[in-house]
């Protein structure tokens, strides 16, 4: 027993050592799957989108897409209404200008002298004036409404492209002369 006293006091520094350096290895092991999962995009199903501002997780992602669809169906339906009142404002206009020639006619059939019928001229439909939107954070120009499409440029914070109408929850812009989708959150 006496030996083995003698080794072990020999041989301690070597043995907590080793211990040591054994427990070290678990708490840096465990440290790590512990940051693993907590910094995985798929840790509590909230996968996180880098921006210029800051983060945006997907659920708020997701309302913003939920957000974006009932703004959509606003637009549509404000659209439907401004259709309604062209309609409405074009009647209007007909019937204006039926007055307006009926008057004009009787009048010619009161007086005896003709004036000759001037048509007002019409202007042709003109182009929409473009509108244009500017990146506020680093953005993927697709070819596709969807992440599943080919990305086919990446445009910085600051660039301004074409707005060109709103596509199944994207906007479909026109940038550098080619025409792709951005997410409409990567806009103001």
């Amino acid at each position: 027993m006496k030996n083995f006293k003698e080794w072990l006091s020999d041989y301690l520094r070597y043995f907590m050592l080793a211990l040591a350096a054994v427990i070290l290895f678990f708490i840096v092991f465990i440290g790590v799957k512990v940051y693993q999962n907590y910094d995985s995009p798929t840790a509590g199903q909230n996968i996180e989108i880098l921006t210029e501002d800051g983060r945006i997780t997907e659920e708020e992602a997701e309302s913003e897409k939920i957000s974006e669809s009932e703004k959509s169906d606003e637009t549509e339906k404000l659209s439907e209404v401004e259709e309604k009142k062209d309609i409405a404002e074009t009647e209007s206009q007909t019937e204006a200008e039926t007055q307006r020639q009926s008057t004009q006619e009787t009048q010619r059939q009161t007086t005896p002298e003709t004036k000759p019928q001037t048509t007002p001229e019409t202007q042709p439909p003109t182009e929409p004036e473009p509108v244009y939107k500017t990146l506020t954070g680093s953005c993927y120009l697709r070819s596709g409404p969807g992440y599943e499409y080919e990305i086919i440029g990446e445009y910085m914070y600051g660039t301004t492209v074409e707005f060109r109408g709103e596509v199944e929850g994207w906007y479909e812009v026109q940038v550098d002369g080619m025409i792709g989708y951005m997410g409409p959150r990567f806009f103001n």
